[in-house]
């Protein structure tokens, strides 16, 4: 896979050089466009792309807008002449999601069919979702514990053991269970799976009556193998997951394409034929992700049909994705929401460092980072599913108003779509430490400080840009944007102070760095 990169060091097209015909090397003589003409808002966010095509009537464009405000508020989905939406974000006054709508040409289904309501409590917890001919409610204890579920004319109860927030007992919707966890607070059954774990506090093997799947686990803590409907996992840098490969023969399943940490493009291949006469080809599918890049929609290039869809679930994932015939059988995606691959053994989403139960809205595992993810160590993304993600099960936390979260969200995913700060924000995701990043000054009154002793990265929102912001460079003295700002406090955060006055040592390894990837100018004093 090959990136271009435009003069802001923004990646400005994907290309792929396909494996060779007999499925030995790369074929450099030959070109595939994953996607071109990619662009970015001013203030870093990606407004869209073109999908590539071998059939130049079928090409059409990806398309992202933005409120003044800086929130998403539209994007598509699929291809507008095959089935395909728009769907418009609505929020409410407290910058939450109220509800999604739908425009298009299709008949199957109708866009109108497609659209979404929500409803939230004081504290932003998710309690009410209408959608797609169905309606769910759900009801929370003071620890954000899930205690009741409504699904149409069904309700469902959990049990909450008050002293530890496990869940002991569930009536549904789906099966109901009776769970039973180990020291550490983790599952160890539920009625139906028997689950062991490592010394380390993986689950490495799974006993659901005759069948045993099991695990094995990397120095890094990447599910990097597994039976019974798995295989073998590759990651990139950032500890997305790039790759499937068959357990049986390590030849390739899938393989995933990333635009920052968009997916955007999943190959598959073809074999025909044996050794020395074998042929391989390689088959493109174009993924259509959402604001919070969760895929929503796969859609073939040859006629830009869709041959999966998850765009009319239910928020906390429960509803399976449509799989649809393509050619030779069912077309089949794993991936679900950011960081979670769907595991056929569990019914279960593998989330990195924890398990994450569709069917309650929580982990199954208790956070491996204690009680620095909050006081309830089995909770997810705080019960908004519509607007947070957890992509490690270790996910920095974010306070402030519903807007102030909403937009220091959006500056922490804009430096992760710059070259060099991908590696800033994968290193914040993929410690143990979690961090909490406060919009707002810092206790002593700095508009934009990191504090070692609580891990905490203050950044006053109304700082970037303003005179206070100014910094000496190459063209004189220019207010620096909330990314670099941001991007400054986060090399503090990893670690790296000035050792002597006038040092600069942050600035040289970690701010200069992230400018230079921006084509912004660099800082030469402080």
């Amino acid at each position: 896979v090959n990136y271009g990169y435009n003069p802001a060091g923004q990646v400005a097209s994907i290309t792929l050089n396909p494996v060779a015909a007999n499925g030995t090397g790369t074929n450099i003589n030959s070109t595939i466009v994953l996607l071109n003409n990619i662009t970015y808002a001013p203030f870093g966010g990606t407004t869209g792309w073109t999908w590539g095509n071998s059939v130049p009537a079928n090409q059409y464009a990806h398309v992202r807008t933005y409120d003044l405000d800086g929130r998403i508020s539209g994007y598509t989905l699929g291809s507008p002449s095959a089935n395909g939406v728009v769907r418009t974000v609505n929020y409410d006054a407290a910058s939450r999601i109220k509800g999604y709508t739908h425009a298009g040409t299709g008949t199957a289904p109708i866009p109108a069919s497609l659209n979404q309501t929500f409803g939230y409590d004081e504290l932003n917890r998710l309690t009410s979702y209408s959608g797609n001919g169905t309606s769910q409610t759900y009801a929370y204890d003071a620890s954000g514990n899930r205690i009741k579920a409504g699904f149409g004319a069904n309700s469902y109860t959990n049990t909450i053991d008050p002293l530890s927030n496990r869940l002991s007992a569930t009536t549904g919707p789906g099966p109901a269970k009776a769970n039973l966890y180990n020291g550490a607070g983790d599952l160890t059954t539920d009625g139906t799976h028997v689950v062991t774990y490592s010394g380390r506090g993986r689950p490495y093997r799974n006993q659901n009556g005759a069948v045993t799947t099991h695990q094995l686990f990397n120095g890094l803590d990447q599910r990097v193998f597994q039976t019974y409907g798995g295989g073998i996992f590759v990651y990139d840098e950032q500890g997305q997951l790039v790759g499937e490969y068959s357990y049986l023969n390590g030849k390739a399943t899938r393989d995933t394409v990333y635009l920052g940490n968009l997916p955007v493009a999943v190959l598959t291949q073809t074999v025909t034929g044996t050794a020395p006469a074998q042929s391989t080809a390689i088959n493109v599918f174009h993924i259509h992700p959402d604001h919070l890049g969760t895929p929503r929609m796969i859609t073939r290039p040859l006629d830009n049909k869709i041959v999966w869809r998850w765009d009319n679930g239910d928020p906390f994932g429960l509803t399976p994705p449509t799989e649809y015939f393509n050619g030779s059988g069912t077309f089949t995606f794993n991936l679900r929401m950011p960081g979670q691959y769907y595991d056929r053994s569990t019914n279960l989403f593998h989330n990195y460092h924890r398990d994450y139960d569709p069917q309650t809205g929580r982990y199954v595992q208790s956070d491996p980072i204690g009680l620095n993810g909050g006081i309830n160590t089995y909770a997810y993304v705080s019960a908004d599913p519509i607007r947070k993600v957890d992509p490690t099960g270790l996910v920095a936390k974010f306070q402030g108003t519903p807007w102030e979260v909403a937009r220091m969200t959006l500056i922490y995913n804009n430096i992760s779509n710059n070259t060099f700060g991908a590696s800033l924000t994968s290193q914040i995701n993929f410690r143990a430490t979690v961090y909490t990043f406060v919009a707002g000054p810092s206790p002593r009154g700095a508009p934009a400080e990191y504090d070692r002793l609580t891990q905490t990265i203050y950044m006053d929102l109304s700082f970037p840009g303003s005179q206070g912001s100014a910094v000496m460079t190459p063209d004189g003295m220019l207010p620096s944007t909330a990314e670099e700002i941001l991007a400054h406090e986060i090399g503090h955060a990893l670690g790296t102070y000035d050792i002597g006055p006038g040092k600069m040592d942050n600035v040289h390894k970690n701010e200069n760095p992230y400018r230079e990837a921006a084509c912004r100018p660099l800082r030469i004093r402080y």
